[in-house]
C-alpha cells in the first residue's frame, strides 16, 4: 500500500471519550509506515515531517500546536517508543493500538489527554489535575463539580482520597475508609433528622468537642422556637 494509500485509511474517523463537539478538527496527524514515522497537517494535507525516531515527530508536532495557539495531535495506531511532554493548548490523541507512549506535562501548561488505547481522559489547568475519567478503573477524578442534575451511581461507591460512601441498605447510606474495611467519622456543623436517629451496634458514644466548657443539648420546636429538653455539661460519667 502506498503512503498516500495508507494514511488516507487512517484517518477515518476516531470514537472519543469526549462528544464530537468538543473535540477540535485535527491539526496535526501523526502515523507510522513501515519503519518510518511521519507528521501530516490537516488543513493543507501536507507531510510536514517524515523520521525514523517517533519521538522527535511526536514532540515536534506538539510543540508546533502549541507555538501556533493551540491545536490536536492525533497519533494514529501503531507500535510507538516515544516520552513527549505535552504543551500548553494541545489536545493529545493517542489512539486505541497506538502502544508505547507516554508523557508529562509541561509546566503551567493547560492541556488534554485522551488515551483511547489505555481508556483514559485527562485534563490539566496551569499545569494541574483537575479531572481524569478512567475506564478500566470505572473511577472519575474531579476536583470540581458543579452538578445541573442527578447524580446516578447505581450499585458503585463515591470515593474520595481516603474515604467511600456506599448504600449499606436499601435505606441506609454509610461513611466507610477508602478499602471498605471500617466506618469512619461524619462531621457536621447542623444536622436536620426527618425521622429518627437509630444505632445499629450495641455500644453507641455522641460526644461534644473536647473542650471543658463544650455542651450537649437535646432540644425540641415550641412552635416558636427551640427549646432545651437535656442540657449535659460538666462532671464526667461515674456510673457502672
Amino acid at each position: 500500500m502506498s503512503l498516500e494509500a495508507f494514511h488516507a485509511a487512517m484517518v477515518k474517523g476516531t470514537p472519543h471519550i469526549y462528544s464530537p463537539a468538543e473535540v477540535a478538527p485535527f491539526s496535526y496527524i501523526v502515523f507510522r509506515h513501515g519503519d518510518f514515522f511521519y507528521l501530516r497537517e490537516t488543513k493543507t494535507g501536507k507531510l510536514l515531517l517524515n523520521s525514523p525516531v517517533e519521538q522527535t515527530v511526536l514532540q515536534f508536532a506538539i510543540d508546533r500546536a502549541s507555538s501556533e495557539g493551540g491545536g490536536t495531535v492525533d497519533v494514529k495506531p501503531g507500535r510507538y517508543n516515544a516520552r513527549v511532554t505535552v504543551k500548553d493548548k494541545v489536545y493529545l490523541i493517542i489512539e486505541r493500538g497506538a502502544t508505547g507512549i507516554s508523557y508529562t506535562i509541561d509546566s503551567g501548561a493547560t492541556c488534554t489527554i485522551e488515551d483511547l488505547e489505555n481508556g483514559i481522559l485527562e485534563h490539566y489547568e496551569a499545569g494541574s489535575l483537575t479531572r481524569k475519567l478512567d475506564l478500566s478503573a470505572g473511577e472519575l477524578t474531579l476536583n470540581k463539580l458543579i452538578m445541573q442534575g442527578d447524580i446516578n451511581l447505581g450499585a458503585y461507591k463515591l470515593k474520595t482520597t481516603n474515604l467511600l460512601i456506599k448504600e449499606y441498605d436499601l435505606t441506609t447510606m454509610t461513611i466507610r475508609d477508602r478499602d471498605d474495611t471500617a466506618y469512619r467519622n461524619f462531621l457536621v456543623n447542623v444536622l436536620f433528622v426527618c425521622n429518627r436517629i437509630r444505632a445499629s451496634i450495641n455500644d453507641v458514644n455522641i460526644a461534644s468537642n473536647s473542650d471543658s466548657s463544650a455542651i450537649l443539648r437535646i432540644q425540641s420546636h415550641d412552635g416558636s422556637a427551640y427549646v432545651d429538653n437535656l442540657k449535659l455539661v460538666g462532671e464526667p460519667y461515674k456510673g457502672n
